[in-house]
């Protein structure tokens, strides 16, 4: 293809898929279907989409990245990333686990890994090589996470079901927490 022509029907043909690509994505997740599925062709076949599982991802800012894998019903995650550099890696297996996660800065870091059922986590970070992650492998866990400032840690791991709510909250530089419930 010429480049007037190119330039005629929108320039970079890989930027207009990308473009068409995201449009699909919304589409689908204003009819309430959660899809964070790359086509590319070294990932292998595509996932399975069981019914009841959503996924929503909002992101503002360059290299952000996030991942999720579901297995189960009626599991929700909802992520929001503002910033550079920042990375989420999230897995629900079972039934009924939410998950809420924000950063805003650069080179923050969330994981979450939900198993079993009606377990709850949020994390929110602020600032700067921040790191929060919460394992919950039974039911009816609670875990909050807030860090707001730089090179936080912050570990929930919830083993028993019914444990009580951990919050955990970080202000300042160089805060370290972790938490083990049996």
């Amino acid at each position: 293809m010429t480049e007037s022509a190119s330039r005629r029907i929108g320039g970079n043909i890989s930027r207009r898929t990308h473009l068409c690509a995201m449009a699909f994505m919304l589409t689908l997740t204003g009819l309430g279907t959660g899809v964070a599925y790359s086509m590319d062709a070294d990932l292998g076949a595509r996932p399975e989409l069981l019914p009841g599982n959503s996924a929503s991802v909002y992101q503002f800012g360059q290299k952000n990245s996030t991942a999720v894998q579901q297995q189960g019903a009626s599991n929700t995650a909802w992520f929001g990333q503002s910033g550079s550099d920042n990375a989420i890696n999230a897995t629900q297996q079972g039934h009924g686990n939410l998950g809420t996660l924000t950063q805003a800065g650069a080179e923050n870091m969330i994981s979450l890994a939900q198993y079993d059922k009606t377990n709850y986590a949020a994390a929110a970070q602020n600032g700067y090589a921040n790191n929060a992650s919460v394992a919950q492998y039974n039911t009816f866990g609670d875990a909050r996470i807030a860090q707001d400032g730089n090179l936080n840690s912050a570990a929930v791991i919830t083993l028993s079901a019914g444990a009580p709510p951990v919050k955990i909250n970080q202000y300042g530089n160089g805060a370290f927490a972790k938490v083990i419930q049996y």
